[in-house]
């Protein structure tokens, strides 16, 4: 089983729900691009980021799953890249449980073996409540947790010499690098649209929920700044940057 979580999780401040709910239950954790930071990147069930800027062992993991448990999401055209079986999810085979708040979202983009329209923090309240029940001490999450482990370890190893290039103008891998290694974890990102989305979305760990915000439904261009300008706003007392350009 792989659980998807989308932009509904962090809309519904139900990342603790998740968390409590992925580590009771043992099931590691894909996401869309909305659902970037919904579960810390650096938490070991976390797989990561699927569709077309996901890593292999993310649209591996989502290809080859049983039953996917689909949280909050649409399960929208790039994270799913573009809904070819061979690439990131074979819905059906693999059966889909999907949870959303918007009931035009279940079975629109996959068939649905169950659906249930509900608010996605009382959602998994409900279900961490039925899983100690079946499973008083919790599910051990078997081999998984070492493939994420090494898959970390290679992606590193592997962006290593753009992340650390002196090449000018600056490699992107580096930039992303030099922010995330001068910013506190609780620091809030707004990126605009192009590589810089893709790339917070695949290789800019984020900590903590809800604190990237990036247009991922209709691709806005010039999005960043004036959703900088609004997230200081909200929080003036956290660190925050834009990626633009």
């Amino acid at each position: 089983p792989v659980i998807y979580a989308g932009g509904g999780i962090v809309l519904a401040q139900a990342w603790e729900e998740l968390r409590a709910f992925v580590e009771h239950v043992g099931i590691p954790v894909a996401h869309s691009l909305m659902g970037k930071g919904a579960l810390a990147d650096d938490h070991p069930l976390l797989l990561g980021m699927s569709g077309f800027w996901g890593t292999k062992l993310v649209n591996d993991t989502c290809l080859g799953a049983d039953w996917v448990l689909g949280l909050g999401t649409r399960f929208k055209e790039a994270d799913c890249s573009s809904w070819y079986r061979n690439f990131t999810f074979n819905i059906p085979a693999t059966k889909l449980i999907h949870i959303d708040i918007e009931p035009s979202e279940i079975g629109r983009n996959f068939p649905t073996e169950l659906g249930a329209v509900a608010d996605l923090k009382e959602a998994l309240s409900v279900l961490l409540q039925v899983a100690r029940e079946l499973y008083p001490a919790g599910r051990k999450p078997g081999p998984v947790l070492e493939q994420i482990a090494v898959s970390r370890r290679e992606f590193a190893a592997a962006n290593k010499a753009m992340a650390t290039s002196d090449a000018f103008p600056m490699m992107p891998e580096r930039i992303l690098a030099e922010v995330r290694a001068q910013l506190p974890r609780d620091a809030i990102i707004t990126t605009d649209v192009g590589w810089n989305k893709n790339g917070v979305g695949q290789q800019f760990p984020v900590y903590t929920p809800g604190s990237v915000l990036t247009p991922g439904g209709y691709a806005t261009m010039g999005f960043g700044p004036p959703a900088a300008i609004g997230g200081k706003i909200a929080r003036a007392d956290r660190p925050l940057i834009s990626l633009v350009g």
